[in-house]
């Protein structure tokens, strides 16, 4: 009798160790707002706010500590929902949601963030086409004429790469004809040891503030 009652004392301690190692269990997220023409977006995780105040188109929040497992993930502009699905946070994992497309028809794309330090002299760079009219797009340093990511189609992405860190001019292409549809204004420096996010962004055609445009995110600073 002694034993058994051991037995299940033993038992029950370890099951509770388990419980609670699974509920201290973290990942982290961060959310881009890269919707054009969309209000500013509020989040849930669960049914519950995230955040004070909406994240802002060309805005994003910073890395957020969450506890790990199959969450409801909601988005909401003005007060109607956008997005009401399940999301993995995976235990350890580190992730960015990026929203995107047209007002009124907006998805996610959830990557997972591996933010490594870059070999000496680099750093490492994604890309994400994010603008809802247009087809697949290369983005090109114009300064070295070199193709950096190639034929990335709307809502899809490149994985990390590493580039040597420096002076860069970018310009996005259609990837059909090589033809540019924009040219950044002013360069960028891409310092060493960092992990940049680079996103395709806007609208074409437009002389808004949802404009076609490029969009860096240093993901290092967040």
């Amino acid at each position: 009798m002694k034993n058994l009652v051991f037995i299940l004392i033993a038992t029950l301690l370890f099951v509770s160790c388990k419980k609670n190692e699974v509920e201290e269990s973290t990942s982290r997220f961060m959310v881009v707002h890269a919707s054009p023409n969309t209000n500013g977006l509020e989040l849930f995780i669960d049914y519950k706010p995230i955040l004070l105040q909406p994240v802002l188109y060309t805005s994003n929040t910073f890395y957020r500590d969450i506890l790990s497992g199959v969450r409801n993930f909601q988005v909401k502009e003005d007060d109607k929902v956008l997005i009401d699905t399940m999301l993995d946070f995976t235990q350890d994992a580190v992730q960015s949601i990026f929203i995107y497309d047209k007002k009124g028809q907006v998805k996610i794309n959830v990557l997972n963030d591996d933010l490594q330090s870059a070999t000496t002299g680099n750093c490492r760079v994604r890309f994400l086409q994010l603008v809802p009219n247009a087809d697949s797009l290369d983005l090109v340093n114009t300064l070295t004429n070199t193709v950096i990511f190639n034929n990335t189609n709307i809502g899809g992405s490149k994985n990390w790469t590493s580039v040597p860190a420096g002076i860069y001019n970018f310009e996005l292409q259609s990837t059909a004809n090589q033809s540019g549809i924009y040219t950044d204004w002013r360069p960028d420096t891409l310092l060493a040891g960092k992990n940049y996010t680079i996103m395709a962004r806007g609208l074409q055609n437009t002389v808004t503030s949802d404009t076609l445009g490029v969009w860096i995110l240093s993901n290092n600073d967040f």
